[in-house]
């Protein structure tokens, strides 16, 4: 279907004088569109609907630009819905995707659709992105605010969606990454094992105070004392 109609787009824009429909055939979610002259296109539905398509009406010249126009745009539409069915994105994500999928002209009036129909929404968006990188895979605050702004996300937004990530929910999330890597570096020397923790938790992007406090309760959380630090 979409080679079908990337050869009509092609046809619209080659397309001399005027012809008339004489029949209209709905395929799916597209219609098949008979002209006079015994020739036939595939356009979607909404494009039929928009351009009031319909079985008598003359097509000129203009009316096939329109027509390779709004093509363009449906085929734009759906890539856009097809990259955001893996995951939600940001708006410069997907402003980015198409602009590689060669709709970059058209890519902010997508947007701008998807923003207008709720398939895209920044705030949302940030604020779904740190709770599930709370749940799953614990950042710091900084480091959640480096991914967000790498997405493209407002400033605003941003500083919305990181709002209750305070320090309490901070050091939680590291004593989580603390204890995942105690477990699992069990059979390492006492030091080496502090040392995995240790960068581990710096990799997530905590702090050094925050990465001692962090390793510190897991390891009393696991019945172990840590012999590096210093007597009260």
């Amino acid at each position: 279907m979409s080679d079908e109609r990337s050869e009509h787009r092609e046809a619209f824009g080659r397309a001399e004088g005027v012809r008339r429909i004489v029949a209209l055939t709905e395929r799916r979610r597209a219609v098949e569109i008979a002209l006079d002259d015994e020739s036939r296109f595939v356009v979607d539905v909404e494009t039929a609907v928009r351009l009031g398509l319909r079985v008598g009406r003359a097509l000129g010249p203009n009316d096939f630009a329109a027509l390779a126009e709004e093509e363009r745009r449906s085929a734009a539409y759906r890539r856009a819905l097809f990259f955001l069915a893996y995951r939600s994105r940001s708006a410069a994500e997907v402003r980015a995707a198409l602009a590689r999928s060669g709709y970059g002209d058209v890519a902010d009036a997508i947007v701008a659709r998807l923003q207008a129909e709720g398939y895209l929404d920044d705030r949302r968006f940030a604020r779904e992105w740190v709770l599930g990188r709370l749940a799953g895979r614990p950042r710091s605050r900084a480091a959640l605010r480096a991914e967000l702004r790498r997405l493209g996300v407002p400033e605003d937004a941003v500083r919305e969606a990181l709002e209750d990530v305070d320090d309490d929910a901070e050091l939680a999330a590291a004593i989580r990454v603390a204890r995942a890597a105690w477990e699992k570096s069990r059979k390492d020397p006492p030091l080496r094992r502090r040392q995995r923790v240790m960068a581990k938790l710096y990799r997530h992007g905590f702090s050094p105070d925050v990465a001692a406090l962090a390793l510190r309760q897991a390891m009393a959380d696991a019945g172990e004392e840590d012999e590096a630090a210093p007597e009260d």
